[in-house]
């Protein structure tokens, strides 16, 4: 079967043009050749060897075949082999099967099942992909593990820390009613693997039962940090009225204003997941119940379904569960309030609430005053994860103004149009002339906007998407940064940090 390049529709391998759009498939025919070590062989063909690709630059130069994993195949990476044990499930976005190492160590390795995209999605997906795999290399003792990568026809795949016990799901379809203290338990590691999450500037987005596994010894690790959620859903996108096109997640946790297409990409930061998070132990302490409804209400009056989110016509946890404490029931009620500003803004936040529950819950701790203004901006997540841009040696370079930085998108025809320069390769959320940093009295601070002169009219210009810190919206009036907060512009976060 082909695959036509300008529509994706599956073609007999006989057509020489689409036979949904008309298009030629000879460019397409071109594209799906692939390397192997002994030549070039077509993709198309059911029968050809699964042959690993791992170089990123030659990925991008064709299309992914479909491939079948069978158990005992080898698949390697640049630095490794590893032998299919079995299948740990499979659907969706793609499979996961259970391996193990030259050494004999077991692992998870996912693959994605790139096949199944429109052509022209596979760079940006691969993209998201790969971001997903660095996102598992932060340092947290409560996501899992991305241990190596590689690729089999086309086919992204991530080797992770293989979990042995069940994901939350199955603990839930059990029907097994669970104690406060159990629940608690793992509410604490989710909690903790989403604050080092948001402390590396990475929102889940798609916080889930499916995505919480536990290991050997039952602790609870967060998983797939986005891609599935692009993959089903294609992302946030803006169009240029500032509406969102597309939105990542499955809806049934996803907060209203992330259903609201005017403020779904403005409004993203920890308070996404603290609802989802919400909607979660709402359904862990009840067997499988919903606050606010099913899927099946979703789909049959989507609208009306938005409304009983946004005005909180819900079933309090407690008319299912009498037996809970009103601290938990509080906690969940405050996780799903409408307005993001109403709930938990932060993971610790929730955590020092547990705290009362459970004595050995540690929060964060607060090195915002361990600093002499002296700051760093670290992209964390974006096209240049690990970029740094040291705002006071910035200041020092800065002949035009000795208190004033631009941050902007880059623009490859004027690349010293802003001090800061953010990189977008696949999104267009960053807005030329998008925010301002100010340095006073050895405080720093971000307003979104910049001046311009507009007509001959020197005037203050706000940002497309906006600025937000820490998820609350800033003006153009400005907000004071300082350590471990985290800004994000467009689809970039960076993390303040002391120099």
């Amino acid at each position: 079967m082909i695959r036509c390049n300008d529509c994706g529709y599956l073609n007999k391998p006989h057509l020489d043009t689409c036979a949904n759009c008309g298009g030629s498939l000879e460019t397409t025919a071109n594209l799906k050749m692939e390397r192997s070590s002994g030549g070039i062989i077509p993709s198309g063909k059911d029968d050809s060897p699964i042959i690993p690709t791992t170089k990123e630059e030659d990925e991008d130069e064709y299309l992914a075949r479909k491939v079948h994993v069978q158990t005992n195949e080898k698949l390697e990476s640049e630095t490794n082999f590893y032998t299919v044990i079995n299948t740990i499930g499979s659907g969706g976005f793609g499979s996961v099967y259970l391996v193990e190492d030259s050494n004999k160590n077991q692992y998870a390795l996912k693959v994605l099942h790139l096949w199944e995209q429109h052509p022209k999605m596979y760079k940006e997906i691969r993209f998201r992909f790969r971001r997903e795999f660095q996102a598992g290399k932060i340092q947290s003792d409560y996501i899992v593990k991305s241990h190596d990568s590689g690729s089999i026809g086309g086919n992204p795949f991530i080797v992770m820390t293989y979990c042995e016990g069940k994901d939350l799901r199955k603990v839930i379809n059990n029907k097994t009613k669970l104690s406060e203290k159990r629940v608690t338990g793992i509410a604490t590691d989710i909690l903790n693997g989403l604050h080092d999450l948001h402390r590396a500037g990475i929102i889940h987005r798609d916080l889930k039962p499916e995505n919480v596994l536990f290991d050997g010894k039952g602790k609870a690790l967060l998983s797939d940090f986005g891609i599935s959620g692009f993959v089903n859903s294609r992302g946030t996108q803006i169009d240029t009225k500032g509406r969102v096109q597309r939105i990542i997640g499955t809806r049934i946790y996803m907060p209203p204003e992330q259903m609201d297409f005017y403020q779904a990409f403005r409004s993203m930061g920890p308070v996404t997941d603290i609802y989802s998070f919400g909607v979660m132990m709402y359904e862990v302490f009840t067997n499988g119940r919903l606050p606010f409804g099913d899927i099946a209400d979703i789909r049959n009056n989507e609208v009306a379904y938005l409304n009983k989110v946004k005005t909180k016509q819900w079933t309090p946890i407690q008319t299912m569960r009498p037996d809970i404490s009103r601290h938990w029931a509080s906690i969940i009620s405050k996780c799903l309030e409408p307005l993001p500003a109403d709930r938990f803004q932060t993971a610790p936040e929730v955590l020092k609430e547990l705290k009362q529950l459970r004595s050995s819950i540690m929060t964060a701790k607060d090195n915002s005053n361990n600093y002499r203004g002296a700051l760093s901006l670290v992209v964390m997540n974006g096209d240049e994860i690990g970029r740094t841009y040291h705002l006071n040696n910035l200041l020092k370079g800065n002949k035009k103004n000795k208190k004033l930085l631009t941050l902007g998108w880059f623009d490859n025809r004027n690349p010293r149009e802003n001090d800061l320069s953010i990189t977008e390769k696949f999104t267009k959320y960053v807005s030329r002339f998008h925010a301002t940093l100010e340095y006073e009295k050895n405080e720093w601070y971000i307003r979104d906007g910049q001046w311009r002169n507009i007509n001959g009219v020197v005037q203050w210009k706000m940002s497309i998407n906006g600025v937000l810190v820490n998820s609350k919206e800033v003006d153009k009036f400005g907000h004071k940064i300082k350590p471990d907060d985290i800004i994000t512009v467009g689809d970039t976060t960076l993390r303040v940090e002391a120099k």
